[in-house]
């Protein structure tokens, strides 16, 4: 986008699906994914 001001924010993608992710819960106030590349095999994200 040429002349845009807008900037690209991975976690606004993901959250109007834009973007791929691994979902592991989702409700209406929040969102728990699986991260890229994890520390441990267990480790996700929460965003409420």
């Amino acid at each position: 986008m040429e002349g845009s001001t807008e900037k690209s924010c991975i976690s606004c993608d993901i959250a109007e699906g834009k973007a791929t992710c691994y979902k592991i819960y989702e409700d209406r106030y929040s969102l728990a994914l699986l991260e890229i590349n994890p520390a441990d095999i267990s480790r996700f994200l929460d965003c409420a």
